[in-house]
């Protein structure tokens, strides 16, 4: 369903619109946020298992939790692909709110952001959890270039920190008493695939998935050396992991020359 600007005002009034045999809605917001947010504030669905939410322009997805909490279901994939420039607290704590809430259930997860604090990793069980995919447009390309990093750069969390949280869950979860070093036999080592894929933070998904023009096409790199030590280790024992790191073609050479240099120097 495509929910696009209205040439008009509308007040919803209760009861909701109660849908009972809706099990997956897919809803792509091409709207302003209080539009979205009336829409989703009228319906109730007590049945739903998929929820499927992109958006495009200044359209938050702040009313989702929302609406799965009127509704009283039990989700089974949550997917959201999302570039608001506008994320803050809310966004990030409905976020948080609902991911955790449908925690038991969830076995599917397809996050595509912006870099966000994603604190709720800690908090996480998931223990039907069969597939976890991660776009994250976190990657800070400005201060790479042939001449070294920028003077005034101030690193902040990026792309590879969220990587790194995210791998070491993958790691505890896959691990039945939730023990390092456990020995026990643990079949959900080889029932979940995780995917994360790294991108320039200037991109967008028209840019990602649609590239033009060579000179801002995506291009592959090397995975920093952290990430890429933490992947193999957990390939090496059984678990399935994808990982990616896309930047910018003009930023490709800088990055690399910069990655080398790092690594040089911790020899």
């Amino acid at each position: 369903m495509l929910l696009k600007e209205a040439p008009y005002d509308y007040e919803y009034q209760e009861p909701c619109i109660e849908l009972p045999r809706l099990d997956s809605l897919r809803l792509h917001l091409d709207t302003t946020p209080g539009i979205a947010k009336q829409f989703l504030d009228a319906l109730k669905c007590k049945n739903l298992q998929s929820l499927d939410i992109s958006n495009e322009g200044d359209t938050d997805v702040v009313p989702t939790y929302n609406l799965i909490k009127r509704s009283e279901c039990a989700l089974r994939e949550i997917k959201i692909e999302s570039l608001c420039p506008s994320y803050g607290t809310a966004y990030e704590e409905d976020l948080s709110k609902l991911i955790l809430s449908q925690a038991e259930t969830l076995e599917v997860l397809h996050l595509h952001t912006l870099l966000m604090e994603f604190d709720w990793f800690g908090s996480l069980t998931a223990p039907n959890l069969r597939e976890l995919d991660f776009l994250c447009f976190g990657l800070d390309e400005t201060h790479w270039s042939r001449f070294g990093p920028r003077k005034d750069y101030n690193k902040d969390p990026d792309a590879e920190d969220l990587a790194l949280r995210l791998l070491r869950w993958v790691q505890m979860w896959s691990i039945e008493d939730g023990e390092p070093g456990s020995k026990k036999s643990n079949p959900r080592k080889s029932q979940l695939t995780t995917r994360f894929c790294a991108s320039a933070s200037t991109m967008t998904f028209h840019d990602f998935y649609r590239p033009g023009r060579e000179y801002y096409r995506p291009t592959s790199v090397a995975l920093p050396q952290e990430v890429n030590d933490l992947k193999d280790e957990l390939v090496g024992s059984g678990i399935k992991v994808e990982i990616e790191w896309w930047v910018h073609n003009w930023a490709a050479a800088g990055y690399e020359t910069q990655r080398l240099k790092a690594m040089k120097s911790q020899l």
